[in-house]
């Protein structure tokens, strides 16, 4: 939430759109479709990423990882962090 709230100001501030990074950081039981958004491309910090679990087949929007509206299959344990980043026109 610090992270999104720091973002924000920073678009208020500069007026350049900000965009957001899925990091895998490693787990003990790497879930792979995290492993699978971790591809280096930012997508628009307003747009969710459509998160999969293809075990369950449950299926989350999330705005990042850990976000508190998803489920428990794409939640605990997770070792996944957000990085906001500068997109580029």
């Amino acid at each position: 939430v610090a992270k999104t709230h720091s973002s924000d100001i920073w678009e208020q501030q500069t007026g350049m759109k900000q965009g957001k990074l899925w990091i895998h950081r490693g787990a003990k039981v790497p879930r792979d479709w995290h492993m699978a958004l971790d591809n280096g491309i930012p997508i628009p910090k307003e747009q969710p990423w459509i998160v999969t679990d293809p075990n369950t087949g449950i299926t989350d929007e999330m705005m990042y990882p850990h976000d508190h509206r998803a489920s428990s299959e794409n939640v605990i344990n997770c070792g996944c962090m957000v990085i906001y980043t500068r997109l580029q026109n």
